[in-house]
């Protein structure tokens, strides 16, 4: 059955449970999302990998296109995801995630720093929402402050380094972009 026939939260929850396609469900609303590039998969990967050395493996793990649930929207499928899970066999989404990490692309950089830029911040655990953009270097940064506003940097030169603190990460953009762009 495809998610966009789907008529309840819970009948597209078992449905992503059984295919693990990429797909969200947006105000009670399921929505395919499209495929992403070879530059988009790499970036991931290279996110991934790095995002993922640094993980314990017990409480902190990374996800690609995990599902997020974001109270009064429904269900987001971000790039990555990092934050703690405790695994339950049946869950097939993620809840609080501390970092949330979007590949832009042309079709999609509106709705990653609208809508879901947005919808995120509404997320209590979020700590850190990154925007890497697929066609050039320019990774923007919206950090949540104590103060519970959120700060903005983006990072632009070969030479800068996505930095989260919290999670002991440090990444030079050129890793973050290496087999895309010649550092």
């Amino acid at each position: 059955m495809p998610p966009d026939t789907l008529p309840a939260t819970t009948d597209f929850l078992a449905w992503a449970r059984r295919n693990g396609g990429r797909a969200e469900f947006v105000n009670g609303t399921a929505q395919h999302l499209p495929a992403g590039s070879l530059a988009h998969d790499t970036i991931c990967g290279n996110l991934f990998a790095a995002l993922h050395a640094g993980a314990d493996g017990i409480e902190r793990h990374v996800f690609l296109g995990a599902l997020v649930e974001v109270p009064g929207v429904g269900y987001l499928s971000p790039d990555l995801v990092f934050g703690t899970w405790s695994p339950s066999g049946e869950e097939v989404h993620v809840r609080g995630p501390q970092l949330v990490v979007e590949v832009t692309s042309p079709d999609t950089a509106a709705r990653d720093r609208g809508f879901k830029w947005k919808a995120m911040q509404t997320v209590a655990a979020l700590e850190r929402y990154v925007l890497v953009d697929e066609a050039e270097w320019s990774v923007e940064v919206f950090a949540r402050g104590a103060d519970d506003g959120w700060r903005y940097e983006r990072l632009t030169g070969t030479e800068d380094v996505l930095s989260i603190p919290s999670f002991g990460f440090a990444m030079p953009l050129a890793a973050v972009y290496r087999g895309v762009f010649r550092a």
